[in-house]
């Protein structure tokens, strides 16, 4: 993990799976206030390696993952920094280059105050198909046809970024290669 801004934490892979899973296992949360990220596919927008020196450094704020050097498939979830995040809480998956909504569904979380961890999270991508399920609870899915939004994010790696001030602990994080289907 490095710290690349007084209030920001990243964790990124060093190592590129086509097929992945990843599960971060989300035991505990103590604040109802901010967004968490799992971005996944993640390579520079020339197809560049995520930590290519030519590549603007990246210090954890949004626009630089959704208008920056970077594509990437990127799952927002227990969103609470608007009051609209908050009134109506979902889990969403954009797509960047540019900060295409491609899928969106429920977020079964509740308030931290609520929260009876852990919560079993697993962000799935298989080629074209992204999943997103919370205690094996489907949540959403997506499938990029290559076209409507950009050509199909292969490959690149996974990160995750937290925003201050949400604490959140994380066990048993996983990142494993699926088996073809």
């Amino acid at each position: 993990m490095e710290q690349i801004a007084a209030r920001r934490w990243m964790v990124r892979g060093k190592k590129p799976i086509e097929r992945l899973a990843v599960e971060p296992g989300q035991p505990q949360m103590e604040t109802r206030r901010r967004v968490q990220d799992s971005p996944g596919g993640a390579r520079g927008r020339g197809g560049e390696d995520l930590f290519a020196p030519t590549l603007a450094p990246r210090t954890g704020e949004y626009k630089q993952y959704h208008h920056g050097d970077i594509n990437c498939y990127h799952v927002g979830r227990f969103r609470r920094v608007s009051d609209e995040g908050r009134a109506f809480q979902t889990c969403h998956l954009r797509k960047s280059y540019g900060f295409h909504l491609v899928a969106e569904g429920a977020d079964p979380i509740p308030p931290a105050k609520y929260a009876v961890p852990p919560y079993h999270i697993q962000a799935l991508k298989c080629g074209p198909d992204v999943r997103l399920a919370i205690n094996d609870l489907p949540i959403l899915e997506y499938h990029d046809d290559g076209h409507t939004y950009g050509p199909l994010l292969d490959g690149g790696k996974v990160g995750f970024r937290q925003m201050a001030p949400m604490i959140a602990c994380y066990a048993n994080l996983k990142v494993y290669a699926l088996e073809r289907e």
